[in-house]
């Protein structure tokens, strides 16, 4: 099993893959592990790469649209390289209220590059 998960800054999705990762015994990659040490475009080329790894896996991260569109660009003809996806809902205005303006421009960016991907990703959104 190949499992996505995206979603705005703190909508829940490192959670839920762990629970995941938990309860079905799979190996969970953070895409924000790979923002720390490389840039934004960087970090999403590296994780791009993930995606052509066997299963099963759990990728998840804010990064992860990035990713798919660099992946997506490398392999133009096939189908999307998981059999789940799972895109966590928007932070109720509340928890917006608390981001720091860096968070909502990420999770705003997250948002365009998924509505870049849709006739791509069609039935997963």
């Amino acid at each position: 099993m190949r499992i996505v998960i995206c979603g705005w800054p703190a909508s829940g999705k490192s959670r839920h893959a762990e629970e995941l990762s938990s309860k079905l015994g799979i190996e969970v990659k953070h895409t924000d592990s790979l923002v720390r040490t490389h840039s934004w475009s960087d970090a999403s080329e590296a994780a791009s790469h993930w995606f052509d790894q066997p299963g099963p896996w759990i990728i998840e991260g804010v990064a992860v649209p990035r990713a798919l569109r660099k992946w997506q660009a490398r392999h133009p003809d096939e189908d999307p390289p998981f059999d789940q996806f799972i895109l966590m809902p928007i932070p109720d205005e509340k928890i917006q209220a608390d981001m720091k303006a860096g968070q909502i421009t990420m999770g705003k960016g997250h948002d365009t590059v998924l509505r870049g991907l849709e006739d791509w990703l069609g039935p997963w959104l």
